[in-house]
């Protein structure tokens, strides 16, 4: 891990440096950011957050970010914050930054996609975090989900262990509805992520009224048009493809094997 982090640093490095050669580093935002946590607990650890990779578990999907720039006209505010920025918020975000005329909604408010940039790059106190809330992943093979909402987050499915997979492994040529059948109902959990980020304390039978809220948001997600798809047919080299939207897992058609990505 340290030897990755050593290379991540060295190659950060670089690229800044061929920014500064360009002339260019004094106009730039730099956005760093991690795309989960550690995978296992044999030689990592996520603490103070629960899970690992491949679970809907904070220490899992919370990860640390950081944006800077050398310019405080591009960056004037320096600080923290504990708001959340869901992966998608990204594309959005950068849209805003470049200032762009499809930074406002009727650009881009299609998308799942919040612009931040006046929150990150401003901050400003008086200011809400502009995300409330998110899906965190509807798995409709082994029936795991999760939806976030302010401090609370909801689990669905069975969970025997922190280091659940979530990554729903289905045979080739197989087809899956996301609808509600997708979603268990029989294990349900709700934990204060803030107050408790280990995720040691299920408060679902305290928090009823919480449960209906975000077990109804979730449930707007299952669209019985949308189908996790196993396996498809070869477009070119582009896999997926604009005629399906969710492969899990990939296959590689040649060979008939499974890629596992995750």
């Amino acid at each position: 891990m340290q030897a990755m982090l050593a290379a991540s640093e060295f190659m950060l490095q670089e690229v800044i440096e061929i920014y500064k050669q360009a002339g260019l580093w004094e106009d730039t935002l730099l956005i760093y950011a991690s795309d989960n946590g550690a995978p296992d607990e044999t030689y990592h650890s996520n603490y103070p957050l629960a899970g690992f990779k491949k679970s809907l578990f904070e220490g899992a999907i919370r990860t640390p970010a950081f944006l800077y720039s050398p310019s405080y006209k591009i960056l004037p505010h320096r600080g923290e914050t504990d708001c959340y920025v869901h992966i998608t918020d990204w594309y959005s975000t950068l849209v805003g930054v470049s200032r762009s005329p499809n930074a406002s909604d009727e650009g881009h408010g299609h998308l799942d996609s919040i612009d931040q940039s006046r929150f990150l790059l401003r901050g400003n106190a008086d200011w809400s975090c502009p995300r409330k809330e998110f899906l965190v992943h509807i798995d409709p093979v082994s029936k795991v989900a999760g939806y976030v909402k302010d401090q609370y987050k909801l689990l669905t499915g069975y969970y025997a262990n922190t280091t659940a997979v979530s990554s729903a492994h289905c045979s080739n040529s197989t087809t899956v509805a996301l609808n509600v059948s997708g979603i268990d109902l029989h294990h349900i959990l709700l934990y204060n992520i803030i107050l408790d980020p280990l995720e040691t304390t299920d408060i679902s039978a305290e928090r009823p009224d919480e449960v209906n809220v975000l077990m109804t948001a979730l449930l707007s997600f299952c669209d019985e048009e949308t189908l996790l798809q196993c396996s498809i047919a070869d477009a070119g080299d582009s896999r997926p493809n604009s005629e399906v939207a969710f492969v899990i897992p990939w296959v590689e058609l040649e060979t008939g094997e499974r890629i596992d990505w995750f």
